[in-house]
């Protein structure tokens, strides 16, 4: 399991979850960042939206997009945060 700090609202919650980082290797062998993910299950996501911002291992992403399914979990897109 994954930690993130979930900011909404100027308020901060930590989240349990798993964080895929979605990179990908090329001829090159350098890492090639693709659509970072986080999911947790859809009982803990408290109203998380597009928007909102999670802290995970140091990076802080943007959250893109919020995808809950059938099964009781919901998969966030993340893009990392440029400041």
């Amino acid at each position: 399991m994954d930690t993130a700090d979930w900011t909404h609202d100027g308020a901060t919650v930590a989240l349990q979850g798993v964080f895929d980082p979605r990179q990908d290797s090329g001829l090159d062998g350098r890492a090639r960042p693709l659509q970072p993910e986080f999911t947790l299950l859809s009982e803990d996501d408290a109203g998380i939206a597009i928007g909102d911002t999670l802290a995970i291992g140091g990076f802080t992403y943007d959250v893109t997009g919020v995808y809950p399914d059938q099964m009781g979990s919901t998969r966030l897109e993340l893009r990392v945060r440029r400041d």
